[in-house]
């Protein structure tokens, strides 16, 4: 049986890789309002700080495209 799609507005599971430089990635995929799933993706020194940028882009792109 197949994975369920991810609904529009939400997003899946959040990956992290350390660079070279040291700066941790955060990236995950976003279902958009189109129904496209797009690749969005952060950095940070740490874990944490990649995460929450992540999470601010996110929201920013649900804000961006909400219907009133």
């Amino acid at each position: 049986m197949a994975r369920p799609r991810t609904p529009v507005g939400t997003f899946g599971e959040i990956e992290f890789r350390k660079l070279a430089n040291g700066t941790v990635r955060a990236r995950t995929r976003f279902r958009d309002h189109d129904g496209q799933l797009r690749r969005i993706e952060a950095s940070g020194d740490t874990r944490t700080r990649a995460e929450h940028r992540l999470k601010e882009k996110l929201a920013a792109q649900r804000l961006l495209h909400r219907v009133w």
